[in-house]
């Protein structure tokens, strides 16, 4: 739920997932992904942060059986400098 998605986004992030969450409503679907390829665009330093973009692409289904939509996002990490940090999504963009 969300409370354990909390531990892995940013407090933005969050807010942002649970809006979208409750723009749904009860409409929530289980999700298939096949063929999903992950590429990573590049690793900067800044603010005591080291921030790194993955590009996913795959494609999504809402059945096993379906021919389902080829969808393609690049999300932002963050880690602060340090021992044993976590890796934390900072935003996740739709690419066209």
């Amino acid at each position: 739920a969300m409370e354990q998605i909390a531990e892995y986004v940013t407090p933005d992030m969050l807010t942002h997932l649970r809006q979208e969450r409750e723009n749904l409503g009860a409409g929530m679907r289980s999700t298939y992904i096949d063929d999903l390829d992950v590429q990573l665009d590049g690793i900067e330093e800044e603010d005591g942060l080291t921030i790194a973009t993955l590009t996913f692409n795959g494609v999504e289904k809402s059945s096993r059986f379906d021919q389902g939509e080829a969808f393609s996002e690049s999300w932002r990490m963050e880690r602060k400098d340090g021992e044993n940090q976590p890796w934390i999504i900072a935003g996740i963009r739709q690419n066209a």
